[in-house]
């Protein structure tokens, strides 16, 4: 049960990541956007990680905190662009 609000803090986080990696390519010194892609793909691997190893012991349904995840993720940066 903790591996899956893991995976979706995680998934939640990685959109969010990506989200500011992009909104920042363009207004950003190179240092940061090296740093916010290296935060975002390390989110990223930990999430799937995480995930491939409880689907190799054979439970299948982590598949819904990756879908809840990412579904409040884009929720969160829906928000965020109207501040952005």
């Amino acid at each position: 049960m903790i591996e899956y609000c893991l995976i979706i803090i995680m998934q939640i986080l990685y959109i969010i990541a990506k989200f500011v990696g992009t909104r920042n390519v363009f207004q950003t010194s190179l240092k940061r956007r090296i740093v916010v892609a290296n935060l975002a793909n390390f989110i990223w691997l930990i999430s799937t990680t995480l995930g491939v190893g409880i689907m190799l012991k054979g439970d299948y349904l982590v598949v819904i905190p990756y879908l809840v995840g990412v579904t409040l993720g884009v929720i969160v940066e829906d928000k965020l662009r109207k501040y952005f």
